[in-house]
């Protein structure tokens, strides 16, 4: 799924870009730029903490915000080549050293994005175009964080098991399985039927009905 937001994101965003008022797109810079303070002090955390394969993992989304970021790129290892490209090391296993510690790492990943998903939202609600730029700022925020249950609320969706869906998803499969249960229920009661006649305003025209029938729910002339 994230793979899927990194290709997709550049897309929305060019199409949303004109809509974008130039104190959105100063407001969404400054948060950026705070935020990938906060995750590089994240990887710092997730090194004192031994975490190495975490602490590699939040270099590499810095490098999504910031290409050139001089400290993920440093702890990473990348060299600069001669024509002043970034070259990528080769592979180096790092591991989770202390397993105790990954607790406390989403408590953690949540003080270093919620500022940035909460001064978005609000420089979101600021615009004047608000509902058309709100899908490209709620697909940016999911790729820093696919679980965020603030802005998967603000999408209608809910978590269903592993995966979020639509609330409406949840809400009409347990609204068959209600219709399933009143069916099965209906089909299992015994059926009482009874003779019916018509009644005082049908006899007009129900002369030459010579029997009916009547169930709980039913009448048939």
């Amino acid at each position: 799924m994230r793979r899927f937001l990194a290709f997709l994101l550049p897309l929305v965003l060019a199409l949303v870009a004109e809509a974008q008022s130039p104190a959105f797109v100063e407001a969404r810079a400054g948060l950026k730029k705070a935020l990938v303070g906060r995750l590089n002090g994240l990887a710092g955390w997730c090194a004192e903490k031994q975490l190495y394969q975490e602490r590699d993992k939040v270099w590499r989304q810095v490098l999504e915000l910031d290409v050139d970021n001089p400290e993920a790129r440093k702890g990473l290892r990348f060299a600069r080549t001669p024509d002043g490209a970034w070259k990528e090391p080769a592979p180096r296993p790092a591991q989770n050293l202390n397993k105790a510690a990954l607790a406390e790492l989403p408590g953690k990943r949540v003080e270093a994005l919620a500022p940035f998903r909460d001064g978005l939202l609000a420089a979101l609600a600021a615009e004047p175009d608000a509902a058309r730029l709100a899908r490209s700022v709620h697909a940016e925020l999911l790729q820093l964080e696919p679980d965020d249950a603030v802005v998967r609320g603000l999408r209608g969706e809910v978590r269903d098991g592993a995966q979020w869906v639509l609330g409406e998803t949840v809400r009409g499969r347990a609204r068959r399985a209600e219709l399933r249960a009143l069916v099965e229920q209906a089909l299992a009661a015994p059926m009482e039927l009874a003779p019916a006649v018509p009644e005082a305003n049908e006899r007009a025209w129900a002369d030459a009905w010579s029997c009916g029938t009547r169930a709980p729910h039913v009448r048939v002339l």
